[in-house]
């Protein structure tokens, strides 16, 4: 009785064990496997190693991670001697597509807590869990640096102003300088919070039909009055329209025109042409300046992704501006693609859908 008790018992443990979305092995203690489950299998591409001591497992295992610190033998074996209590830990798993683990290993006790049957190790997959860390990491540290040097700048003036008798032309030249510091302020928080919109898919848009020619030269003559470079517009089409939300496809050309300008100082001129091409509108932002390094390409539409090479150094930006501008685009149904050459300038290139009835 007592015998069918266990075997039900142990059949119980089983299906529990098997039902489980984590990769569960359990050895006894002398360190033999005595279960894993299929899910462990599934993860690690393991065959069964049940009745083999841990350590084939560990090695095995330890064939695809790279990082020595990380490795599991030695981990598991200090576990088992006694040298530390408890441990877990992360680790990247390089066969296959590349994924992160973490995972934890406890002895398994009796009912009293008094006889140790072995050990229990729980593997859990958390790539998104260390993305969203590393992309929460990466907002905090852009942000905090973004924030810090207009705040400085701003209470440093201020506090002039405060303190010290300032003729009126420095009093108008301050109160400039904290105006477009603020200005910067706002701009970061915006971007900031419109990032977090479209990654939580609360950014809505008001579409209608936008004459695309004539919003890009209003765009280009809002910048030709405060910037003493030329934004020069050249459009093949006269009467283009498409399907969007104007406020955000404003944002759109006015974050590629700030780009351009930033990072093309001391040149004369950026042009935007329009034109049409298989169904679609084409426009493209080209600027004369430092360029992109093109093993820099891929990465550039990334979130918090900034461009660093020797002629950007100085530059200004949260990184969040191309990100945002990428998703706008793609949500519209058009595409943005970029060439570049260091020293001699970018363009970036949109696609944007043609309505169909309006052919």
């Amino acid at each position: 009785m007592r015998e069918k008790m266990a075997e039900e018992q142990h059949d119980i443990d089983t299906y529990y064990l098997e039902s489980f979305q984590e990769g569960i092995l359990k050895c006894d203690t002398r360190g033999m496997i005595v279960f894993m489950n299929r899910r462990l299998k599934d993860l690690f591409g393991l065959d069964e190693m049940t009745g083999h001591d841990i350590t084939a497992f560990t090695k095995a295992m330890d064939a695809n991670i790279q990082q020595e610190e990380h490795k599991l033998t030695k981990t598991i074996q200090a576990f088992r001697r006694g040298e530390v209590n408890g441990n877990q830990g992360k680790f990247l798993y390089t066969q296959g597509p590349r994924r992160f683990f973490s995972f934890y290993v406890n002895p398994v006790f009796d009912a009293a807590q008094t006889a140790c049957y072995g050990y229990l190790l729980v593997f859990r997959e958390c790539g998104e869990e260390v993305a969203g860390d590393k992309q929460r990491h990466e907002m905090i540290s852009v942000v905090s640096h973004e924030l810090r040097t207009p705040l400085t700048t701003l209470l440093g003036y201020v506090e002039m102003l405060m303190q010290y008798d300032i003729t009126e032309q420095n009093r108008r030249r301050y109160m400039e300088i904290i105006f477009a510091e603020g200005n910067r302020l706002s701009n970061l928080l915006e971007d900031v919070v419109d990032s977090e919109r479209l990654e939580s898919g609360v950014f809505n848009y008001h579409k209608t039909y936008v004459p695309l020619v004539e919003l890009i030269h209003e765009a280009a003559e809002r910048w030709n009055l405060k910037s003493s470079q030329l934004i020069h517009v050249d459009s093949e089409v006269e009467d283009a329209f498409i399907y969007a939300d104007r406020i955000r496809i404003t944002q759109v050309f006015d974050n590629l025109i700030n780009n351009a300008l930033k990072y093309s100082p001391g040149k004369e001129v950026i042009r935007i042409r329009i034109a049409e091409e298989a169904g679609c509108y084409v426009i493209e932002v080209t600027d004369y300046g430092i360029g992109i390094p093109a093993e820099m390409h891929a990465r550039l539409f990334d979130k918090f992704y900034r461009v660093s090479h020797s002629g950007s150094r100085q530059i200004k930006g949260s990184g969040l501006g191309l990100y945002i501008v990428k998703k706008i685009v793609t949500d519209h149904g058009g595409t943005i693609t970029l060439t570049s050459e260091v020293g001699r300038g970018s363009t970036f290139r949109l696609r944007m859908p043609k309505p169909d009835h309006l052919d």
